[in-house]
């Protein structure tokens, strides 16, 4: 699932992909998305300085290979782990990942990307989910 509408991102993200079925021979569709996204809300946090407070936690648990993000009730400050604080905050409306609404403009870029990613062997079509 490719989900972006800006041509050099859908490149970008399906590269690796096609990358890997060439080494695998296997066949990969990319998938685009044409159906309605709900808007979503987007939050960022950054590094705690060791005198401010923080929102989340990363922690290491005993057997579990990858570290664990803990958002809190609370901020608190010198924990024994690293702390984030929330930063700022976005809504995110869709429309760079899915072509809802402007398929003129994903009938316009199919034929360009089906040219370029066509360059992969492994390369099987264009997926369209959402559309109708």
């Amino acid at each position: 699932m490719d989900y972006r509408t800006a041509p050099d991102q859908i490149h970008g993200f399906a590269a690796p992909f096609l990358d890997w079925s060439s080494k695998y021979g296997k066949r990969v569709h990319i998938a685009l998305e044409a159906g309605r996204v709900d808007p979503e809300r987007q939050r960022r946090y950054v590094r705690a300085d060791a005198d401010e407070a923080g929102d989340l936690l990363l922690v290491q648990a005993s057997g579990v290979p990858v570290p664990l993000l803990v958002l809190l009730r609370q901020p608190v400050k010198n924990a024994d782990a690293t702390l984030y604080r929330f930063s700022s905050e976005r809504t995110l409306d869709g429309s760079a990942t899915s072509f809802h609404g402007n398929t003129a403009a994903l009938r316009k870029l199919l034929p360009e990307l089906e040219r370029d990613l066509g360059a992969w062997p492994g390369f099987a079509g264009i997926a369209l989910h959402g559309w109708r």
